[in-house]
């Protein structure tokens, strides 16, 4: 009952620390922006679409709808999305996190690992600033599978196969990449029981308590239950991969093959032009950008692959160094981290029975080894941390053991001055100071993680949105390159093509799109053709544009053109 209590608030303390990071100043842009704007356009019956002319392909809809909640209950921008998918279903992270570590490493352990579920930096506050909202609910369902592979494979019941499929089916609606673990714990499932039928003694030394009376299952129960696993999995993605197929033509687990291999090679060489080449040039009919035209599902990883091999190769190594760099030199793990880590998973021998322990979380870590082939970021390999805590808190027991062991060979000889409830308070303290002292630097940790990023988040965009609002009709679309402006104007946003001014112009008209937004330092970085235009004749002389406004800062202004209706 004690262990309920302390989980209820470890819950409540996760909780509490993100709505307080929440609460603090943020501009929500980027993918989270575009996830309010699909709500938005659900809920005027405009369809599932971010920009006005084509239907949305790249977000899965977990994020898209959780946002629709947040607008439902009438909750202020910043919390539409964060409010629901990393306060919310983010706080509940601890729970899956609680069992794995209680079955691996005993409960102790399984509370240690939750309390620093509930308080990295990197789950409660960097997803703030990541600017996706994908992080909570991704991790909470993967997770929840994880837990529900372990029950499986050791003799649980069926209903744990069922929840296997229901987390990673919901996993693969917030991404997509959840296919890949549906895999992995299959193979986990069939690796497990296939020893475990070989060497039934093993298996049932195995066998934590918790589940210690539950029947064992040979290879065939196991197939079968993987089977299961997988129907249910197929039936919670079937929706979003038949919509999928209605728009393309194409049976595809994700929107986002195409034109995916050129934002990889963008990342990997750092270059924001050619992120910004690869979504927003037209294609080749100069109809629609590539980021939603049809054509970029012509185009496939093994052609990329196949056009220049050397290239794919330093894309490879590229993503490993960054791997590592990402894991340990950013804000995932600071080397005291990596230590109780090490601590965790070396400070007892390992034998067969660990090892198939420790397989779960290994096959976890090899999951994200895909990311090699495409790019990786801090968000993508957040599922680390995850692992890495459970290691961690196992280090964390491993050295309030010897604290408590060490204070008492210490205290030997002054056993008979102490009190039994003194001695108990004192073992209880000791074992305590290392987690305390984690526990302090992990929440310092997070303010200084949210204070370096609030110092870097593009506020005047704010500014230009307000002035927006304050002239501009509702429901006017306007054109622009980010999604923050529209979104705090509340205003239907166009997509703004990375081509001449011609086919800028016409490609505006086409949807309706009654002015432009340009940020003139990213113009000058991105589109320097345009920017010249614009520069050399004026900015009344354009053929199409009329200018209206400058905000913000004279060094970077935020310029606001009106579109002309008609050539």
């Amino acid at each position: 009952m004690a262990e309920c209590w302390i989980l209820a608030a470890i819950l409540l303390l996760g909780f509490a620390i993100r709505v307080v990071f929440a609460l603090l100043p943020r501009v929500v842009r980027w993918d989270e922006a575009a996830y309010q704007l699909i709500a938005q356009n659900l809920l005027s019956g405009r369809g599932y679409m971010e920009v006005l002319g084509a239907r949305d392909l790249q977000s899965p809809p977990m994020v898209a709808y959780l946002s629709v909640i947040g607008l439902t209950l009438h909750l202020p921008v910043e919390l539409v999305t964060a409010g629901v998918s990393h306060v919310l279903l983010g706080s509940l992270i601890p729970l899956p996190v609680y069992g794995l570590g209680r079955e691996l490493y005993g409960a102790r352990a399984g509370l240690t690992a939750a309390l620093l579920a509930a308080i990295y930096p990197a789950l409660a506050v960097s997803p703030l600033y990541w600017s996706t909202m994908t992080e909570s609910p991704y991790l909470l369902f993967t997770m929840c599978g994880l837990y529900a592979a372990r029950r499986t494979a050791f003799g649980g019941a069926w209903r744990w196969a069922i929840t296997l499929g229901v987390s990673y089916g919901l996993a693969y609606l917030a991404r997509p990449e959840a296919a890949v673990y549906m895999a992995l714990m299959i193979l986990y499932i069939l690796v497990v029981s296939w020893y475990g039928s070989r060497h039934p003694a093993a298996r049932q030394a195995n066998v934590p308590q918790s589940i210690a009376g539950g029947r064992q299952h040979g290879l065939w129960r196991a197939v079968a239950t993987s089977l299961a696993s997988l129907v249910v999995f197929g039936l919670i993605a079937f929706p979003y991969v038949n919509y999928l197929h209605r728009a393309t033509g194409r049976w595809l687990l994700s929107g986002k093959q195409g034109i995916s291999m050129d934002i990889a090679w963008a990342y990997v060489n750092r270059s924001q032009a050619m992120h910004d080449l690869a979504v927003a040039s037209l294609d080749t009919a100069g109809r629609e950008i590539m980021w939603l035209s049809p054509e970029r599902f012509g185009r496939t990883l093994q052609g990329w692959i196949l056009e220049d091999p050397r290239r794919f190769v330093q894309l490879v190594r590229a993503n490993v160094s960054e791997t590592w760099r990402v894991l340990f030199h950013q804000d995932l793990f600071a080397p005291w981290v990596a230590a109780l880590m090490a601590l965790g998973l070396f400070a007892v021998p390992w034998t067969r029975s660990r090892f198939r322990d420790e397989l779960l979380l290994l096959l976890a870590l090899a999951g994200l080894m895909s990311l090699w082939a495409f790019f990786v970021l801090s968000r993508f390999m957040s599922l680390a941390v995850l692992v890495g805590l459970l290691w961690a808190s196992a280090g964390l027991d491993h050295l309030a053991g010897w604290a408590e062991a060490s204070t008492r060979g210490l205290a030997s000889g002054e056993q008979g001055n102490l009190s039994g409830q003194m001695s108990r308070f004192k073992r209880t303290f000791v074992r305590t100071v290392p987690l305390a002292a984690t526990a302090m630097a992990l929440i310092l940790a997070g303010l200084q993680v949210s204070r370096s990023e609030i110092a870097r988040l593009p506020f005047g965009r704010l500014e230009t949105a307000r002035w927006l609002a304050q002239r501009i009709p509702a429901g006017t679309p306007i054109m622009a390159r980010d999604s923050e402006v529209p979104l705090y104007a509340g205003l239907p946003m166009v997509a703004f093509p990375n081509a001449e001014w011609p086919q800028v112009l016409a490609y505006g008209r086409a949807r309706g799109a009654r002015y432009l937004v340009l940020e003139s330092r990213a113009m000058a970085e991105l589109r320097p053709r345009l920017t010249a235009v614009i520069g050399a004749s004026g900015v009344n002389s354009v053929p199409g544009l009329t200018y209206l406004a400058g905000i913000g800062d004279s060094d970077n202004p935020t310029l606001i053109y009106a579109l002309e209706t008609s050539p």
